[in-house]
């Protein structure tokens, strides 16, 4: 799936996801767009560069990232121009093997928020789901 990656309604890449499911990544192709966002990006990576394996305790990374993107708001879009629902989107670089050279790198988020899901599973066991007396 084509996708485009957009800061403040600005393109500023494309990337080629396998699917818009779990959680995906790929290398973003540049647009002249990314120079906006270049130092944003760079800043974001060596922040959190120091981090090799990232633990479930240490809380999540998408806040981590976002607590360090000194950039505009970020979006992905499909190739209609429908922006995607993603429950987090973040843009490091990442050295490209054999060549050392450094490539801006998406990684988005499109599993379920669950703490969203799990909400809306008990306000419906209020009466609204259908049940006319508690159950047993």
């Amino acid at each position: 799936m084509l996708v485009q990656l957009r800061c403040d309604g600005v393109p500023i890449g494309s990337a080629e996801l396998p699917a818009a499911a779990g959680l995906a990544h790929a290398p973003i192709d540049a647009a002249p767009g990314h120079a906006l966002v270049a130092y944003a990006v760079r800043e974001a990576t060596l922040a959190l560069a120091r981090v090799e394996l990232w633990r479930a305790v240490d809380g999540d990374f998408a806040e981590e990232f976002a607590r360090r993107w000194a950039g505009g708001r970020l979006a992905l879009v499909d190739e209609r121009g429908v922006e995607l629902a993603i429950a987090s989107l973040a843009v490091v670089e990442r050295p490209t093997p054999g060549t050392g050279e450094r490539r801006p790198w998406l990684v988005a988020d499109f599993r379920p928020d669950l703490a969203r899901i799990e909400a809306l599973l008990r306000t419906l066991d209020r009466d609204d789901g259908g049940r006319s007396r508690p159950a047993a």
